[in-house]
């Protein structure tokens, strides 16, 4: 019988028996064990117990698969022992008994800091604990769809995650829409400083691009001509930088997430839009979960 337990990420704390001898794992509700992780591919791993011994492949997935600090090759057949920790995605899970050491994600996942020099000045040691920090955003929006608060409190706990990690936002939106109409049917917005209160509000034009055709924008600089095309109908003041992500589950949007600050320039990085887009997966996850 195969015995699997979910350590960390979205489905933690659950346990799963199978008398099969083979199950498959992934983010598709297909497969044996679902795992709502958006770095989790929709079939990622196949699991085997033959004579009480435990063997997983990967296949081919996205983000790969990690056993111990090594990222294991495709389509290969791996043993394992029981209790050893592997990491999919965001998520930790363990066969035949729960993991007993910690377990850290591995400087080699989807969300990475990029090496080489940094034009910004950063040494490779801070990119290093602000991936650390991104991946523990991940990880704290993912533990939200564990947990049983109403809608309202939910997007604002993420806002406050995402707020105290990126320290160049100064407002962030959340913004609902009717699936049916596509008209908006919710804002939650949190500023950092009282004094951007009088102006909380998003741009219209950029949040309606982004439902419009369900991919992300991101604006460095909303004076220059490039980027007046998506504010020059708007009597709001032009903050200095914009990243609008739509919330997607299912091929269906329901909502997008905006994030600006005020009067500076080029205020997000290539990495900022790719941590966006990994937890968008994951609230647009707890919208299903919460609308149901």
């Amino acid at each position: 019988m195969i015995h699997c337990y979910a350590i960390k990420g979205p489905e933690a704390g659950k346990n799963y028996e199978f008398k099969s001898d083979t199950i498959y794992i992934g983010r598709s509700p297909e497969n044996d064990i679902q795992i709502r992780d958006p770095l989790v591919s929709r079939k990622h791993l196949k699991v085997s117990l033959k004579d009480n011994k435990y063997s997983i492949v990967d296949l081919q997935s996205a983000n790969g698969t990690i056993i111990g600090d090594q990222k294991i090759a495709p389509n290969n057949e791996v043993d394992i022992e029981e209790g050893v920790p592997i990491v999919i995605g965001v998520s930790t899970i363990s066969f035949g008994k729960p993991c007993t050491d910690e377990t850290h994600l591995k400087e080699d996942s989807t969300i990475q800091p990029k090496g080489g020099p940094y034009e910004d000045g950063e040494s490779a040691d801070q990119r290093l604990k602000q991936y650390k920090n991104n991946m523990d955003l991940i990880f704290k929006i993912s533990d939200l769809l564990k947990e049983s608060l109403v809608l309202d409190e939910l997007l604002d706990k993420i806002l406050t995650y995402i707020l105290n990690l990126l320290i160049r936002i100064d407002r962030a939106f959340i913004v609902l829409i009717d699936t049916v109409t596509m008209d908006t049917s919710k804002v939650i917005s949190k500023s950092r400083n009282s004094t951007f209160n009088e102006y909380i509000e998003y741009n219209r034009d950029i949040v309606n691009q982004v439902i419009k055709t369900k991919k992300a924008i991101i604006i460095s600089d909303q004076y220059s001509k490039y980027d007046m095309e998506f504010s020059k109908t708007s009597e709001l003041p032009k903050s200095g930088s914009t990243i609008c992500m739509p919330l997607i589950n299912k091929s269906q949007i329901r909502g997008i997430i905006y994030l600006d600050s005020i009067g500076k320039t080029n205020g997000f990085r290539l990495e900022d839009l790719e941590l966006l887009g990994a937890i968008s997966s994951i609230i647009a996850l707890i919208l299903d979960d919460s609308l149901r």
